[in-house]
């Protein structure tokens, strides 16, 4: 959650503020204490002097009362100028504090001011609206526990929600007694959430803020709906959901992931997918694949080898496309994966039966070939000579016909024919 902000007790000076100005007036209060103690002195010095020697002494009576004028006349002067600037400080103070006051009644969030003592001191006319069965008992004095038994009595049944008046405000005061700052989320009347964050402040009171956040929990309920028809849609098509930053890290993944490459999704955030266990993919289309990243485009079905949590082998194949937000910078990919070691493992079967079925027809002595419905010869495999001489002769994609002169000009061959076949010969 974030921290709400802290605000100053409405009329307050804030912290560091003097009665009678701030720093720029230190020196005439300097000034006021320095005279002011010189007049006394003066006047105790005087007041103690015997009369026969102020009578001796006329010059230094008259000097002296002369001095005690002149230090009355510049203390006076200086305590006009500071009550002077005291009051214009006085207004700062009081302009400040009227905008804090205007600023807070403003505000949609609402908030209340409590102090020490838990007696409220203040609150905002949204703090009032959220709490209007109470409205006319939000007002300076009041005790938190007084307004919760006041509102116990009036507030809707979901905000009660079968709770006694002893538990209802117990769970009001643990709220507050947990930290210097708790936030919660409850739910309020006519189907509203609220966000209640309580602040400790420096002076032991507690400031507290509730914020309607309806909206961002129905947005929240509605995602966390959709998140869950798409985890079912990857479920029923044997496919996860992933997603990348704009650094291609891992961010998140589709529950559906752990089910086929058995790792908990928190082992693969923050990794790149050529982090993953055993990787290797085709020079070609990995290439490919960079490209397009690079190029910031969706890529097609990307296939690569990777290791399962359990060690073993698997095949995934991958599609992407780019994200990018509202101002049309790059945030990453999202995109499906699949599982594809069957499809893979199989393809690799028939390569290695096809290698197989080369190497033996390059061993054998007998020669194959192969025709389509209308009898043309296809292909022709085995004794690379053989070959090399229906090459020569044009005989691909010829009828049989032509096949069977070129039996006859080599006598030693024989073969047997069926429509769309692969037949042999010796």
């Amino acid at each position: 959650m974030n921290r709400p902000p802290t605000v100053n007790l409405p009329g307050s000076r804030g912290p560091g503020v003097p009665l009678l100005g701030g720093s720029g007036m230190s020196w005439i209060r300097w000034c006021v204490g320095g005279l002011a103690l010189l007049l006394l002195a003066s006047l105790a010095v005087e007041w103690f002097t015997p009369t026969e020697v102020l009578q001796r002494n006329p010059l230094s009576t008259r000097v002296v009362q002369t001095g005690h004028s002149i230090v009355a006349a510049v203390l006076g002067i200086l305590l006009v100028a500071w009550l002077v600037l005291s009051q214009r400080a006085q207004f700062r103070l009081r302009t400040r504090a009227r905008l804090w006051e205007e600023s807070i009644e403003s505000m949609k969030v609402g908030v209340a001011l409590y102090d020490a003592e838990d007696r409220l001191i203040g609150c905002n006319a949204a703090y009032r609206a959220l709490y209007s069965e109470i409205a006319e008992h939000l007002v300076p004095g009041r005790t938190y526990k007084e307004l919760m038994r006041i509102y116990f009595d009036v507030a809707p049944p979901e905000v009660v929600d079968g709770r006694t008046l002893e538990e209802f405000i117990a769970d009001g005061e643990k709220r507050r007694r947990r930290g210097s700052e708790v936030s919660e989320v409850v739910r309020h009347h006519r189907g509203r959430w609220l966000l209640m964050t309580d602040c400790r402040t420096a002076s032991g009171g507690i400031i507290c803020f509730r914020n309607d956040i309806t909206e961002q929990k129905v947005i929240e309920h509605e995602l966390t709906k959709r998140r869950k028809l798409i985890d079912d849609l990857a479920d029923l098509t044997y496919d996860w959901f992933w997603r990348q930053d704009a650094d291609g890290r891992f961010v998140e993944f589709s529950a559906s992931m752990q089910l086929h490459v058995k790792v908990l999704p928190q082992q693969l955030l923050g990794a790149r997918r050529e982090d993953m266990p055993g990787f290797e993919a085709d020079p070609n289309q990995y290439a490919e694949y960079r490209a397009r990243i690079a190029q910031r485009k969706p890529f097609p079905w990307f296939s690569y080898r990777a290791r399962r949590g359990d060690g073993s082998p698997m095949w995934i194949a991958v599609t992407g496309k780019p994200i990018f937000d509202e101002k049309g910078e790059f945030q990453g990919y999202y995109g499906a994966g699949r599982d594809v070691t069957e499809r893979e493992d199989t393809l690799v079967a028939l390569r290695r039966s096809e290698e197989r079925f080369r190497a033996l027809t390059m061993l054998a002595t007998e020669w194959y070939w192969e025709s389509d419905t209308e009898l043309r010869v296809t292909t022709v495999r085995g004794d690379p000579a053989r070959q090399e001489h229906f090459k020569k002769v044009n005989c691909l994609s010829n009828s049989l016909p032509s096949v069977q002169r070129i039996r006859k000009s080599n006598s030693k061959s024989s073969f047997k024919t069926k429509p769309g076949s692969v037949s042999k010969a010796r």
